[in-house]
């Protein structure tokens, strides 16, 4: 079984086009997920501009058959719906922009390889490199994986603090 993992930090505005691409390509299924109260509705990719400008919507399912739903919890989904591919959408607040999340995990190798394919896509549209900072203390750490995207590279330029998907550090993108 291989996975996949992918922290980062990106505009929902600039993930979309390449998601949406990219969903388009593979023939694959969306399930749009919500929280509290949890709800996971399968959705057409010529609404995923509006999915992905609506604040509820916290994570993107993706498989390459039809999701088995309806479900009462994500891991009743994921049960159900093993192999899928996941996109946590980091979002913008008052508190500052919130780290994103890719995450697979599966056994059939076709699945993997498109899962990958969606993978490299994602990198190719941000970079490298981020150090965390405990605000409190000062003390720094070297996330030499995390990635992000030129639109959250200019707001944490513009002091927009970049958080993460948990802790109170903030992160700082280099080059």
């Amino acid at each position: 079984m291989a996975d996949i993992s992918i922290q980062f930090h990106a505009l929902p505005k600039e993930i979309m086009p390449v998601f949406r691409s990219f969903v388009e390509n593979a023939g694959a299924h969306v399930v749009s997920i919500n929280f509290h109260p949890f709800q996971a509705v399968e959705v057409a990719p010529s609404t995923l501009g509006a999915v992905f400008e609506d604040p509820s919507v916290r994570r993107l399912a993706v498989t390459l058959q039809s999701p088995i739903l309806p479900v009462r919890g994500m891991n009743e989904f994921l049960d159900n719906n093993p192999g899928a591919l996941l996109l946590e959408v980091g979002r913008r607040s008052a508190e500052g922009l919130n780290e994103s999340w890719l995450t697979a995990r599966a056994e059939d190798a076709g699945t993997l390889t498109e899962w990958r394919n969606f993978a490299k896509l994602l990198r190719a549209m941000t970079r490298a490199g981020a150090v965390a900072v405990n605000p409190e203390t000062g003390e720094t750490g070297e996330l030499k994986n995390h990635r992000f995207s030129p639109g959250a590279q200019a707001l944490e330029r513009e002091g927009v603090p970049m958080l993460p998907a948990a802790g109170t550090s903030r992160l700082r993108f280099k080059g």
